[in-house]
């Protein structure tokens, strides 16, 4: 009965195998007591009936070890019903909840679930190319045990390392993470103290709304949204997986029929898009308090912005694209091919002027990010943006001006690669050895 805890205490710190042992021996002197007033009460009875106190000694003494014995065997076989977890002979939990069908797996180790997608020089590659700095709390202190990956697509959790767009949710009272696959990731011990479980909340309500336990039909739905082999998921755009999975669970947090914040929090369904999109006919709100990029509270709720402007169409396109051109400043995000197909359908005068005043702008701040997202919009287009062509043939003559910026080289073969945006996605660890 404390295969559970002998196997959390194998991985655990000191103090975590402190209170595993207090555990261990408060539940044997439990049993004992209970063994112990079990016999008394019996073999006093046999007492009694026969009259003899002798018979009562031998019974009580007979008695204690057989109800020990009997309560160990009784609490043994409820954990083992109660199909809470169990594990496999490398330590990992693979017992699935019978009621719910979800799976669930130990957070112990440095990359608890996820690891099973990499071999371990890949994990040592990834940890080792981000660079994490601590989580900043509402309160603006740094936090002592949760750090992010300087592109916000990793969170470090007492040493543990989770894709952000994998995760979906936590629960603070169960102690447990939920990835968007169905999988339930049950915490170590230390993560339930006060200070830890209250950074892992502020980290999930930093990034607007979160599921406090598992949504129904998790893994179906993740199934459909990644659209190929489970074993291929280091491969897929996790961030289109995300967002995708989230379309599909959309709505179900929303039985009130409002909408409100949940604009800029999570994705929405196209239902509830069009009910914006009524709203801003009436008059009863204005489409600029939906394009304050400011506002969202993750990538993916930035994506409702983007279809709202398309929705309502081209006038729409024409007073918002500054909101559009946000979001090419990051190639890597969900929302970055949903802008550039908007932008496409754009006014092309309009969109023309503004590649020219963005570009020189990235170029002048050493933003070779959004440089990129702004070239991958021009060849999209077929334009040839004049600012960073005129810069170029200046290079090439060696003939910039000493006010000019100072030049840097641009490799748009480097930044594109290919067509495909997704296809350099930090979301797509390639299976590339490192040497």
């Amino acid at each position: 009965m404390f295969d559970k805890l002998l196997k959390q205490a194998e991985h655990a710190n000191n103090e975590e195998r402190l209170k595993i042992g207090v555990q261990i021996i408060t539940r044997i002197f439990g049993i004992e007591a209970f063994a112990g007033i079990a016999s008394y009460i019996l073999g006093l009875f046999l007492g009694k009936i026969t009259n003899s106190v002798e018979v009562e000694i031998i019974s009580i003494c007979f008695l204690i070890p057989m109800f020990t014995l009997w309560f160990f065997l009784i609490a043994d076989k409820k954990e083992k019903e109660s199909g809470e977890v169990c594990y496999d002979e490398k330590g990992n939990d693979e017992k699935v909840n019978d009621e719910n069908d979800y799976s669930v797996v130990s957070g112990y180790g440095t990359m608890p679930h996820f690891s099973s997608m990499y071999r371990e020089y890949q994990i040592k590659h990834i940890l080792s190319k981000h660079s994490f700095h601590p989580f900043i709390r509402p309160n603006g202190k740094k936090s002592g045990i949760i750090r992010v990956s300087e592109d916000d697509k990793w969170v470090c959790i007492f040493g543990a390392y989770y894709p952000i767009d994998l995760i979906c949710g936590y629960n603070k009272t169960k102690n447990e993470i939920y990835a968007i696959d169905g999988t339930i990731i049950k915490l170590p011990i230390r993560c339930k103290l006060r200070s830890a479980s209250t950074g892992i909340e502020e980290f999930f309500e930093d990034r607007g709304f979160y599921y406090k336990s598992m949504p129904g039909k998790a893994e179906v739905r993740f199934e459909a949204a990644l659209d190929r082999p489970r074993k291929d998921l280091s491969r897929a755009d996790w961030g289109m997986v995300r967002y995708q999975w989230e379309k599909a669970i959309a709505g179900s947090s929303n039985k009130d029929g409002k909408i409100g914040d949940d604009f800029f929090e999570r994705v929405l369904t196209d239902a509830e898009i069009a009910r914006v999109v009524r709203a801003i006919g009436k008059g009863d709100v204005s489409l600029s308090y939906y394009t304050d990029f400011e506002k969202y509270q993750n990538e993916f709720s930035v994506c409702n912005g983007i279809r709202l402007i398309s929705v309502i169409g081209k006038q729409a396109k024409y007073d918002e694209m500054d909101f559009l051109f946000k979001c090419l400043e990051d190639v890597d995000e969900t929302y970055f091919l949903m802008a550039v197909e908007v932008l496409k359908k754009s006014p092309r005068t309009k969109v023309q002027v503004k590649l020219e005043e963005k570009a020189r702008i990235a170029y002048e701040e050493y933003d070779v990010q959004e440089l990129g997202g702004l070239l991958y919009l021009a060849k999209v287009i077929g334009y040839d943006i004049q600012y960073v062509k005129k810069i170029k043939e200046a290079q090439e003559k060696g003939d910039l001006s000493s006010n000019a910026a100072l030049e840097f080289e641009v490799d748009e073969k480097e930044l594109l690669g290919s067509d495909y945006v997704q296809r350099f996605s930090p979301y797509a660890y390639q299976y590339k050895k490192v040497e």
